[in-house]
């Protein structure tokens, strides 16, 4: 697990989705950043069921009360190549989205746990692959930002 000051990131293999994690997807999918029905809990906990493979992982971000502020499903794959492993948002049967549920009063907050959960090496890949992400709108302006902010830190 790695944090930051507001958040922490775990993971999770899954066969099933947690009923805890049920209850906590649908109050961050009432207050996302962008919606994403296919990774809300209602489409995704019948998916995972159906077609979930055996390394799938339920990446969560919950902050400092725990509440949960981020939340994507990813498996490792191997890219460049095969040369890399990236953590990759999972794309399931009939899911055409692959845009993380983020929480849009803590955006940076996630996008800067996340960033320093995969330096710190407890992520199990060096690089985030958000396959299938809205690559315009709300969660791409979002995650710009975090990135320029980021920059700025080096």
């Amino acid at each position: 697990m790695a944090s930051t000051a507001r958040c922490q990131v775990s993971i999770q293999s899954a066969r099933r989705l947690p009923e805890a994690l049920t209850h906590d997807l649908e109050a961050l999918a009432a207050q996302a950043l962008e919606p994403n029905v296919f990774y809300e809990s209602w489409m995704l906990g019948p998916a995972v069921q159906a077609w979930a493979p055996p390394d799938l992982l339920l990446v969560t971000v919950r902050d400092a009360e725990g509440a949960l502020a981020g939340f994507f499903p990813a498996r490792v794959e191997r890219c460049l190549h095969g040369l890399i492993p990236a953590l990759r948002t999972w794309r399931y049967l009939h899911c055409f989205l692959c845009t993380p549920l983020i929480a849009q009063a803590q955006a940076g907050d996630v996008f800067a746990a996340l960033a320093e959960w995969i330096r710190s090496g407890r992520s199990p890949a060096g690089v985030l692959e958000l396959d299938g992400a809205n690559a315009d709108g709300p969660f791409a302006q979002a995650l710009a930002q975090a990135r320029q902010s980021s920059l700025r830190h080096w």
